[in-house]
């Protein structure tokens, strides 16, 4: 390398900053690979009885949501065909609500960098529970296209709140654990 060049080593790579006209290198860095060779240094410290707690909670959480999600599923056709919805406008209902995930979720990805990843999952646990009890509530809804317009804003809502819950709850646990993600994922 070049004198005039500073040199940034990242755990990846190193990137060769060039003077002014100069090209820019990249280069591949063998010491990214160093921690592999010492088994001291691989070793992970344990899991606390703090951080036991914390994975349980926010996976009984994950398993909460998913279960609210998915029991409505064998209940609401049925209650909708009462009220005079269309297969296709329940459908619709319940797509809105994956669809209001896979919209949202990428703008609540930037947005925990903004927030405490605490409060979006408490706010959006807590949404997504009190659109589940308003869901169960639609049955003293008279039926029609107002049975219909209250079922798309609940799940929409509960949609906003899941997408919520599911982006804070894998920042706090990439967060918490970042030698394992992909054993505590």
């Amino acid at each position: 390398m070049d004198t005039k060049e500073a040199v940034f080593w990242s755990s990846y790579s190193a990137v060769a900053t060039p003077t002014i006209q100069e090209e820019i290198f990249v280069q591949r860095s063998a010491p990214s690979r160093a921690w592999f060779a010492n088994s001291e240094s691989a070793k992970l410290p344990k899991i606390t009885k703090k951080q036991w707690l914390m994975i349980g909670l926010v996976y009984l959480g994950n398993f909460c949501a998913a279960m609210s999600f998915s029991l409505q599923a064998p209940f609401f056709p049925k209650k909708a065909t009462e009220k005079g919805a269309t297969p296709t406008e329940y459908g619709l209902i319940f797509s809105s609500f994956y669809f209001t995930i896979f919209l949202i979720a990428p703008v609540y990805g930037k947005l925990v960098a903004l927030v405490r990843p605490n409060l979006m999952l408490n706010g959006g646990f807590s949404l997504t529970c009190v659109c589940v009890v308003l869901f169960g509530f639609l049955n003293l809804v008279p039926g029609g296209k107002m049975f219909v317009a209250l079922a798309f804003v609940i799940r929409i809502l509960e949609g906003l709140g899941a997408a919520a819950y599911i982006t804070a709850s894998s920042t706090i646990v990439m967060s918490e654990f970042p030698g394992r993600i992909g054993t505590v994922l």
